[in-house]
């Protein structure tokens, strides 16, 4: 039969993981809101910067490609742009 000691410990280990597990989802929780405060702002930066980089891909293309070649990646910048925006 366990001493009361014992069992006055097991208690005490109890309410202590309590703490813990109720301090880790305080944590969690704040973690999260920071998260979700951030997301927007992260996604706008990759819309500008995506704006930015078919920009220079189409009004600074490769001067060493003629201009078909040019045609060609000016089309594949565009697709490459409006699919990369859909999936935003």
């Amino acid at each position: 039969m366990p001493y009361s000691e014992d069992i006055e410990k097991k208690i005490k280990s109890f309410y202590s993981i309590e703490d813990i597990i109720s301090a880790m989802k305080a944590f969690a929780g704040v973690s999260i809101r920071q998260t979700e405060e951030i997301v927007p702002n992260v996604r706008e930066y990759e819309k500008n910067i995506l704006s930015v980089m078919t920009d220079l891909i189409v009004n600074y293309p490769d001067p060493g490609i003629d201009k078909k070649q040019r045609r060609q990646q000016d089309h594949y910048s565009l697709r490459l742009f409006t699919g990369i925006m859909r999936s935003i």
